[in-house]
């Protein structure tokens, strides 16, 4: 995690840890088949990214911007749905939460014997 890759670049003797991210921060899932965390799951949806510096630890944390991005990819039409949260459908609340049950069901099961492959 990013929070270990800091812990150990500082153990190695780095004096500021500059951390920075090539997207914005994820603050909503995808539901169009990107496996990704649940909404609950997601720090950036609950945490300002200062927050989330200092769970990092890191002295730095720098995130692209959603207009940076765009710009970058050189396209206005992308979905960006799990950055602003304007998904190009609209899925109801009920469907969410349905997706959401699946895969916290899909993940437990995923960890139940994640500490067999811990290093």
């Amino acid at each position: 995690t990013s929070r270990q890759i800091v812990r150990v670049v500082r153990n190695a003797g780095a004096k500021e840890i500059y951390f920075a991210i090539s997207a914005p921060p994820i603050r909503n899932p995808c539901y169009y088949g990107i496996d990704m965390q649940t909404r609950s799951e997601l720090i950036a949806r609950e945490k300002s990214v200062e927050e989330i510096r200092e769970v990092l630890k890191a002295d730095a944390l720098i995130y692209q911007t959603l207009d940076g991005l765009t710009r970058a990819i050189g396209k206005e039409s992308f979905c960006r749905a799990c950055f602003d949260g304007d998904y190009p459908t609209k899925i109801k609340g009920k469907e969410m939460l349905e997706i959401e049950e699946k895969r916290k069901k899909v993940t437990r099961k995923k960890t139940a014997g994640a500490d067999l492959f811990d290093v």
